[in-house]
Parts: C-alpha cells; structure tokens; sequence
C-alpha cells in the first residue's frame, strides 16, 4: 500500500471536507468573537468598539488605597464630569488635571486587598473591563 497512489477522486473529495471543517472552525470562531466583544463590560479583557471608551494599560496594574493609577486607552472624552472610573464598583477620584482621551489619573479607593474589575465609564458608556490588584 505504501507508495501507491490515491485516485484522484478520493484526493478532491478529502480536500473538500477539509475546507468544509476549516471554514466552520473559522465561522464557530467569529461567532465566539462576537459574544465576547458584545459582553465587553464585563473582565474579560475585550476590546470596546471604535469611539467607545476602551483601557489598553493601567500603570501600575496594582497599588495601594489613595495611590495614583493611570488608565490608558481611547475613547475617554475630555470631560471628566462626565466621567466614572470604579473599582469593583467603588468609584475613584479622578485628577481633572491629569485627564485625557488617551489617559485619566485617579486615586485607589478605600477597598480590602484582592483583584477587582476596573471599567470607566463616560457619559454612561462603560469600556471594556480589566483586572486590577490592590494592595494592602
């Protein structure tokens, strides 16, 4: 058997099913993108959609309580009144002075030490969601 030739039908008909199983891979994957970038707020670390507030960094990515973070990304605005960045849900002080559309600088809240998720959140948009540490 070794050496011998597959007749051409069989080859074509092999190809096909590989493609046919690539291109559901591919499709199964875009629909798993899909769900994922549609549940941006959450931690998974998505990217937001273009002209939606989106974290890139956060520096540095764990700190103490009333310690100065700054959040890097886009889409932020350059207003900060209507501007939010929580903490596992506790909202930070953000430095009017230290604001952007490609960064804001806030204060830790007061929170027990562990990982929460941080989100910013501009006139009522929230971004994507990353993990941040605090320390004790």
């Amino acid at each position: 058997m070794l050496g011998r030739p597959l007749p051409p039908s069989r080859v074509r008909v092999r190809a096909r099913v590989r493609i046919r199983v690539r291109l559901a891979v591919l499709l199964a994957a875009s629909a798993v993108s899909a769900v994922l970038w549609a549940a941006g707020a959450g931690c998974d670390e998505t990217a937001a959609p273009p002209d939606e507030p989106s974290i890139a960094a956060v520096v540095p990515a764990a700190a103490a309580p009333g310690a100065a973070v700054e959040l890097r990304g886009a889409g932020f605005g350059t207003d900060p009144a209507v501007t939010r960045v929580l903490f596992g849900g506790v909202e930070a002080a953000i430095d009017a002075d230290l604001y952007s559309d490609g960064y804001v600088t806030v204060a830790v809240p007061a929170l027990d030490p562990g990982t929460v998720a941080l989100v910013i959140e501009v006139d009522g948009v929230v971004s994507n969601g990353v993990f941040f540490t605090v320390q004790p």
